[in-house]
């Protein structure tokens, strides 16, 4: 393999065409690892759902085919990630952040400005109003300053009002904050955000975004950018939010992924404090200062690894971090999913002889990566804890959030 050939396979997952979340979600679950798609048949590729254009383009990729549009986008999208300095990160690599792995429908690719690390940093999301009150622009500004100052970054979505303060609030702080984009890397939305942009990479932080460049801004997109925010964090703060906001589809989200969700109360008079009270009345965290962040953050934890700068970790079935296999057993690993594979495949899939392959599985299974299962092997499933409400104690003060 030569030094081209992972990043142009990381592109091929992001451009292909017709595969969106959820279809990843379906890879995931089948194969384990999202590259089987670029080796698959004709067959498997309409058996798992993806449509003839997006099979045209596998063939196209299996066949080198030079002049084929979709191998064009590759080379065009690997320019424009060259001359603005983008680390592509894809699913196999193992800088990949280990929060957003243990997520429904996690993005197979990130495109990254500035610095990779810390998005394996311990993070607090902070979202809101784009229409925000002075007040809650005040807010988002001051609890991000003195957040930093607690070793957390501030992750957001780069957007006016409450999602622009907290990124300034988090500089002002000498602090790390990502800004996760709903567009492509090339494409910032708001442009009066470029600044912002380049002062949040200056300042060790990142841009983000899970489209390829190119696309612009366009309502869908968003949510999709949504999940991202909260699933790289570990919990969600909602500073201002209306009724119909989209930082409640944020605050869902995160409930889903088992994150932390907590919100600032505002007058009854402000309309864009009502999206905060309910929350707040379906059991959110109601956040006065910042040491109630700090609390909420400690008192229940995902079996996820947050702190670890550049994570390489899976969660085992007590919800304890177990160090990614490496060499051999890596090599076994990445191969596996949740369906069971037998050995036979697993040879042809990694080239090893059966003996080499034996003691890999051994000692994957050892370690407690692996488990066999009628049909052969597969991952230990995500512990339950990765999945559970994150709000478990109910017979006190706090209930589950209502979806």
């Amino acid at each position: 393999m030569n030094e081209r050939e992972v990043p142009r396979r990381g592109l091929a997952l992001a451009l292909l065409p017709h595969a969106g979340p959820q279809f990843w979600q379906r890879v995931l679950d089948h194969w384990g690892d999202p590259l089987a798609v670029l080796s698959a048949s004709a067959s498997n590729l309409k058996a798992i759902g993806l449509r003839s254009p997006g099979q045209e383009a596998v063939r196209a990729w299996q066949n080198q085919d030079l002049s084929h549009p979709f191998l064009q986008r590759i080379e065009q999208a690997g320019r424009v990630c060259e001359d603005l300095q983008v680390t592509l990160l894809a699913w196999t690599d193992p800088r990949y952040p280990a929060a957003l792995r243990q997520i429904h429908t996690p993005p197979v690719a990130l495109f990254v400005r500035g610095n990779v690390e810390c998005l394996g940093s311990r993070q607090l999301a902070v979202v809101g109003s784009r229409r925000a009150t002075r007040d809650g622009l005040s807010n988002a500004r001051q609890f991000a300053r003195a957040v930093v100052g607690h070793r957390l970054a501030i992750t957001s979505g780069l957007a006016l009002g409450i999602d622009g303060a907290a990124h300034e609030g988090a500089l002002d702080g000498d602090g790390t904050t990502i800004a996760v984009l709903g567009t492509g890397i090339d494409t910032l939305y708001p442009a009066h955000h470029k600044d912002l942009a380049e002062r949040i990479v200056a300042g060790g932080g990142a841009i983000v975004a899970e489209l390829p460049p190119g696309s612009p801004p366009r309502a869908g997109h968003f949510p999709r950018r949504n999940r991202i925010i909260s699933g790289l964090a570990q919990g969600v703060l909602v500073v201002e939010a209306s009724l119909a906001s989209g930082s409640l589809i944020t605050a869902r989200l995160a409930l889903e992924q088992g994150r932390d969700v907590l919100a600032i109360p505002g007058s009854i008079h402000n309309p864009q404090a009502r999206g905060c009270h309910r929350l707040i009345r379906d059991g959110a965290c109601l956040v006065e200062t910042v040491d109630d962040i700090l609390a909420e953050l400690n008192t229940w934890t995902p079996a996820l690894s947050f702190g670890d700068p550049v994570p390489q970790a899976e969660t085992g079935t007590a919800g304890l971090m177990l160090e990614a296999p490496q060499g051999t057993a890596g090599q076994v690993w990445l191969q596996l999913g949740l369906d069971a594979r037998d050995t036979d495949d697993l040879v042809a899939q990694t080239g090893l002889d059966a003996g080499s392959l034996l003691q890999a599985l051994l000692e994957l299974e050892l370690e407690g990566h692996i488990e066999a299962v009628p049909g052969g092997y597969r991952r230990v499933p995500a512990s339950s804890i990765a999945r559970a409400e994150p709000f478990i104690d109910c017979s006190e003060t706090r209930c589950p959030i209502r979806p």
